[in-house]
C-alpha cells in the first residue's frame, strides 16, 4: 500500500502513477531526491469504496455540476484512515521527527501521460506536518472529484466512473533557488 521512493522494485503506473514512478527512477539513478513515499491506489481503496457507494457519487455521475462535485469533495475531505491505513502510515513515519515538513502531491495513474497531463488539476499541499498529514492527504485525495478534473477527463475521453489516485508524501527542503530541466 505504501512504497518508499527508494523501494527496490518499481510498482506499475496503475498503482503509483507516472510522477511517482519518475521519482523512484531518479532516486534509483543516484540523484539527490528528497526522501518520501507513495500512498498507492490500493492505499485509497477503502476511501474510494466509501465515496463510490454514496448517494453524492451517484448524483455526481447523473449530473456533473459544481454542486455535485463540491458535495463529493466535501465528503472526501472528511474521511479518516482505517486502522490498516493508519498502521501502514505510522510504520512509514517511524523515526521521522515530528517537526518534519512535507509536500503532499498527486500522482494519478492517468496523470502525466502522452494523451493527458492533468497539469494543475489536482491539489498539492505544502508545509504539511505529521500533525496535519491525515487532513492534508484527504484534501489532496478529494481534488480528484473537482469539476475541472471531470471536465478534463471527459475532454480526453478518459473514464470518470472509476476514480483512482496515488499521492506522494515527500520531505520539503529549504532552497534558495530551484529549477526544472528537460532532456
Amino acid at each position: 500500500m505504501i512504497y518508499p521512493l527508494n523501494w527496490k522494485e518499481i510498482p506499475s503506473i496503475t498503482q503509483i502513477g507516472s510522477k511517482a514512478k519518475s521519482l523512484m527512477e531518479t532516486t534509483r539513478a543516484g540523484f539527490l531526491v528528497p526522501l518520501g513515499f507513495i500512498l498507492s491506489v490500493d492505499f485509497f481503496e477503502p476511501w474510494n469504496t466509501h465515496i463510490t457507494s454514496s448517494g453524492e457519487w451517484r448524483r455526481l455521475l447523473q449530473s456533473t455540476s459544481p454542486e455535485t462535485c463540491a458535495a463529493v469533495q466535501e465528503a472526501a475531505r472528511k474521511l479518516h484512515f482505517s486502522p490498516v491505513q493508519r498502521a501502514a502510515l505510522e510504520k512509514q513515519l517511524s523515526g521521522v521527527p515530528q517537526n518534519t515538513c512535507f509536500a503532499v502531491r498527486s500522482s494519478a495513474p492517468e496523470e502525466d501521460l502522452a494523451i493527458a497531463s492533468f497539469a494543475g488539476q489536482y491539489e498539492t499541499i505544502l508545509g504539511v506536518t505529521i500533525a496535519n498529514l491525515e487532513e492534508s492527504i484527504a484534501k489532496a485525495f478529494s481534488s480528484m472529484f473537482d469539476l475541472r478534473v471531470f471536465e478534463y477527463k471527459r475532454k480526453k475521453n478518459l473514464p470518470v466512473d472509476h476514480p483512482r489516485i496515488a499521492l506522494i508524501v515527500q520531505r520539503m527542503v529549504n532552497s534558495e533557488v530551484s529549477g526544472v530541466a528537460f532532456s
